[in-house]
């Protein structure tokens, strides 16, 4: 219990550096570092397997980088629309460590808009339909092509999943 509350605090620091960064225009390798060695350590303390699976697409995307070993500014490319998808994670993370406060249902919005906005819509124009990305993509071998689509598109599905959860949830609280 207390392992999964510091991994829960972990996870609220992390998302909220995270978005920090991507509103900055920092650098994100660091970031990107840290949020890899969270999704590694977690795979061993959380229990859910969409969890699982998304800890796993996750390495997955950062392992690309490295077994590729693209340039800084290659990096923060590929990096950065995967840093954005953690600012729905502020909120998720401050609903479930404080699930019942006084601005629960601001949060509870908060969080679905930007579950949608950054995981959903931005996802898809910011990594399926970006340029940039996929010129970089089409310039490694074919393994690591496939490695890397697979992974993108497995995130997406993954993501279009719990946003149909998270729609089911509230019709299920206003009808």
């Amino acid at each position: 219990m207390i392992l999964e509350r510091i991994r829960d605090f972990v996870s609220l620091f992390i998302a909220s550096v995270s978005s920090y960064i991507y509103f900055t225009n920092s650098n994100y390798r660091i970031i990107s570092h840290c949020i890899a060695t969270y999704l590694l350590v977690d795979l061993f303390i959380n229990k859910k397997i969409d969890m699982y699976i998304h800890h796993t697409i996750g390495l997955m995307l950062y392992s690309f980088v490295h077994m590729n070993q693209l340039s800084e500014e290659s990096e923060n490319i590929l990096m950065k629309p995967f840093i954005a998808v953690e600012i729905s994670s502020i909120f998720y993370n401050i609903n479930y460590l404080y699930p019942k406060n006084y601005f629960s249902t601001l949060n509870n919005m908060l969080f679905i808009t930007t579950f949608f906005y950054y995981r959903i819509y931005n996802y898809y124009f910011s990594v399926i339909k970006n340029q940039d990305i996929n010129h970089i993509i089409e310039n490694t071998g074919e393994v690591s092509k496939y490695y890397y689509y697979s992974a993108i598109y497995n995130l997406y599905i993954l993501n279009l999943y719990w946003f149909s959860k998270i729609i089911k949830i509230v019709l299920k609280k206003i009808l």
